[in-house]
């Protein structure tokens, strides 16, 4: 079911504390030393102060997590006069269950590489220059502005650093070498000095990343990106390489979408796509994996079925425990946020390649599952 209105702008607020006081001071006049004397007013026996305090997450406008709870556990509440609270003049509506969504998945916002593993070993790519199928591990690694190598792995690995590059420089502060100063972004994130999200802008956080970096590795501090730096990073590369082999690059156009024969829906959290972290850490997600480019920089893009899409955005916006909160009255508060998730989610029209995101910006989106590394 789904709400045909437009539900407005949602909001994730972690944490709130209203405090409203009124301070009554004494009022006190002091007359010269020699008198010694002191007068002051009567204490006032009044009220002064309340302090409310709660914790969760709600919409800035819409529906409220919490209230929905208290709704539904405090005043026995169905679901459905839930939403007709918090949305009143809207109706219900039917949609496709197969209806599709696309997600932005931010933390790879200008990712040169994207590496997928699938359990399975039944992960497929394609683009608009060719495809494959039947593998356990891809890596797909730009070369060029929307042009990819694709490698082909013979185990159940993440390529991790074996596909990063590094420039020369130098290259400093204010630099205008976007796709250099992303390289050096991305590099640094795989290794544990985070420059604060790869933009290709190389500002203060950059230069303390650098800094801490070159501090690290015994070179010159000086916040510039230089040969000396990338020689020790190349090194760092090579000696993190995975084992694992890869085959000889297939050179593609973009975008490149990564998916699998598994069951979308029927499949279990660990036998979907697994999308690589930089530092090996690995996010299934239902449906497929995309790289592409755009005038924004490269986007990964999930595309999922709305309803697996919920999967990932109810127990991650609301506790999943509430369902058995007020002998199982709990579970309206569920079905409330569901329908209005659903709702939200597929009338969002953010940008041209996606529907939504995968942060409180939007909903809040974890995928699957997570495990720590390809392997685990």
């Amino acid at each position: 079911m789904l709400m045909t209105s437009v539900l407005g702008v949602k909001r994730s607020i972690s944490h709130w504390h209203l405090a409203i006081a009124a301070i009554i001071a004494s009022l006190v006049a002091v007359l010269p030393d020699h008198s010694r004397v002191v007068t002051a007013v009567e204490p006032v026996d009044e009220i002064i102060a309340y302090v409310v305090e709660g914790t969760g997450n709600g919409h800035g406008r819409g529906l409220s997590q919490w209230g929905a709870y208290g709704w539904a556990v405090e005043h026995g509440w169905e679901w459905e006069q839930i939403l007709d609270h918090y949305y009143g003049g809207t109706v219900m509506g039917d949609i496709d269950p197969n209806q599709r969504i696309r997600v932005r998945l931010t933390d790879f916002d200008g990712s040169s590489w994207m590496g997928v593993t699938s359990a399975s070993s039944s992960a497929s790519w394609s683009s608009p220059d060719g495809s494959g199928t039947g593998v356990s591990a891809i890596k797909v690694a730009e070369v060029a502005a929307n042009q990819f190598d694709i490698y082909i792995g013979d185990g159940l690995a993440c390529p991790g650093a074996s596909t990063l590059s590094v420039p020369d420089g130098p290259i400093s502060t204010d630099s205008t070498e976007f796709d250099a100063v992303r390289m050096i972004q991305t590099f640094l994130t795989a290794f544990g000095w985070d420059p604060n999200g790869i933009d290709g802008y190389f500002g203060p956080q950059t230069e303390s990343a650098v800094r801490a970096y070159e501090t690290d590795e015994g070179l010159t501090v000086d916040g510039v990106w230089d040969i000396g730096d990338a020689t020790r990073a190349r090194e760092l590369i090579a000696a993190a390489t995975s084992t694992i082999g890869w085959g000889e690059p297939i050179r593609v156009s973009g975008p490149v979408v990564i998916s699998t024969t598994v069951d979308e829906s029927l499949a279990e959290p660990g036998d979907v796509l697994g999308l690589c972290s930089g530092s090996g850490a690995v996010t299934h997600y239902r449906g497929s994996l995309e790289l592409r480019d755009t005038s924004s920089g490269n986007r990964v893009i999930n595309e999922v079925s709305v309803e697996n899409y919920l999967r990932g955005v109810v127990p991650r916006e609301v506790s999943a425990s509430w369902g058995d909160r007020g002998d199982g009255a709990g579970m309206n508060a569920l079905r409330a946020q569901a329908v209005a998730a659903r709702s939200y989610g597929i009338r969002q029209e953010r940008y041209d390649y996606a529907g939504t995101c995968d942060t409180s910006s939007c909903q809040v989106y974890g995928g699957a599952a997570t495990r720590a590394t390809a392997k685990a």
